[in-house]
């Protein structure tokens, strides 16, 4: 018969049929078929496994049902020896109960209190068993298949664990990689926008200095030489009036002390100097990568925020007269 049928006419679980059978308790015939075995249990499984369920009403022991079993000569003086046990715990609850029951133990608000009140209880109860003689074999009580079963997702979830920790490590070390070449390429962007772009030009025209003003300039002290231009270099009738600041520094100051007002200088050369990034922004980088000349030298006459944030006077070319200023 199959197991279904024996479950019906036993009561017993498949486990516990399987149970009993990896314990030797039963033999039941295997049945091969293509991807697992088929067990055929007879007429004498049967009536063991009714046995055994009875015996195991009577808090039997599976180890004590298998002596049953091995030698049924012996099983009344060891089903004497059961009840006489079963008595004893009967008893040793019994007496726990009673003394449980004696007890005032409602008044008691603390544990100091509860365990003062019980150190005063004199009885012979003591520690169960498995405090004395602690049982670790929980897995007893499984079959083999569920045992390896129990094993496989042990290990499963150990090798789960190992491949989870590698691949945080792994990506960790990944994502430290990007964030450092992220960083670095940022880096490298943000100096490169930073960096000046650079140009020197010389102008060719009368410049009178009118005046040299010491002053802070766009969060800087600096000095700006006030020039009266003539030609005006944007075209119209009267000299036109441009603020230069000087080159901070010693070429500066050496360059202040030897300009005076009312000089007339043949032409300066002037030096400007601004990051790419803003020099992108108001589109004076020409084709080949360097400043624009012709929009940079038009923003010096007619943007004199641009003249006096990225330019400076670097020298004057001397003059042949000298004019008094009114």
């Amino acid at each position: 018969m199959k197991i279904k049928e024996v479950c019906e006419r036993t009561g017993l679980t498949r486990r516990a049929v399987r149970f009993y059978e990896e314990k030797g308790l039963i033999s039941p015939e295997l049945e091969p078929k293509e991807h697992s075995d088929y067990r055929d249990y007879s007429e004498e499984d049967l009536r063991r496994l009714q046995l055994i369920a009875r015996l195991r009403t009577l808090q039997l022991p599976v180890s004590e049902v298998a002596a049953v079993l091995e030698a049924p000569e012996k099983a009344g003086d060891l089903l004497k020896r059961h009840a006489r046990r079963l008595e004893e715990e009967g008893r040793e609850k019994s007496l726990a109960a009673s003394y449980l029951n004696e007890l005032d133990l409602c008044g008691a608000g603390n544990l100091s209190e509860l365990s003062r009140r019980l150190e005063r209880a004199d009885h012979p109860l003591q520690l169960p068993m498995p405090d004395i003689r602690p049982d670790f074999g929980r897995m007893d009580d499984l079959t083999a298949e569920e045992r390896r079963e129990l094993e496989r997702q042990a290990a499963q979830g150990v090798r789960r664990q190992h491949r989870l920790k590698r691949r945080r490590l792994l990506l960790g070390g990944v994502l430290a990689l990007t964030l450092a070449a992220a960083g670095l390429a940022l880096g490298l962007w943000i100096r490169h926008e930073r960096a000046p772009l650079c140009m020197t030009s010389s102008l060719g025209m009368d410049f009178q200095l009118e005046k040299l003003q010491r002053g802070y300039y766009y969060g800087r002290e600096r000095t700006l030489a006030a020039f009266s231009v003539s030609p005006d270099p944007l075209g119209g009738e009267e000299p036109l009036s441009w603020r230069l600041p000087l080159a901070d520094g010693e070429a500066g100051y050496v360059l202040e002390r030897a300009m005076f007002s009312g000089e007339t200088y043949m032409g300066i050369q002037v030096s400007v100097s601004i990051p790419r990034r803003e020099a992108r922004e108001r589109e004076l980088i020409a084709e080949n990568g360097f400043l624009d000349t012709n929009k940079v030298q038009e923003l010096l006459w007619t943007d004199p925020e641009f003249t006096a944030r990225y330019s400076t006077l670097d020298c004057v070319y001397a003059d042949h007269r000298v004019e008094q200023l009114p």
